[in-house]
């Protein structure tokens, strides 16, 4: 898994399984829902070993700030999964 972090968008590509999927959203919706930003999600891709899995891509209605990127972050980060983070 590898998860894009922007001021206006979250990317994560590479999720193998659906529940991993699942813990992801988790994961945002709870970091970002009393922030009072609506999330808007497209799903791309399919699960299992054939292809580049699941991309979840999520646009915000607000920037995220350096805080929530820094937490977002270390959030994933401490569950092993690498993160890039693209500020314009």
């Amino acid at each position: 898994m590898i998860v894009e972090l922007g001021e206006r968008e979250i990317i994560v590509r590479r999720i193998s399984t659906h529940i991993d999927a699942r813990d992801i959203i988790e994961i945002i919706n709870n970091t970002l829902e009393r922030k009072d930003i609506k999330m808007i999600y497209n799903f791309e891709g399919s699960p299992g070993p054939l292809g580049e899995g699941i991309v979840i891509k999520i646009k915000l209605s607000k920037r995220l700030s350096n805080v929530d990127i820094s937490v977002l972050r270390k959030i994933f980060e401490l569950k092993g999964i690498p993160v890039k983070v693209n500020l314009a």
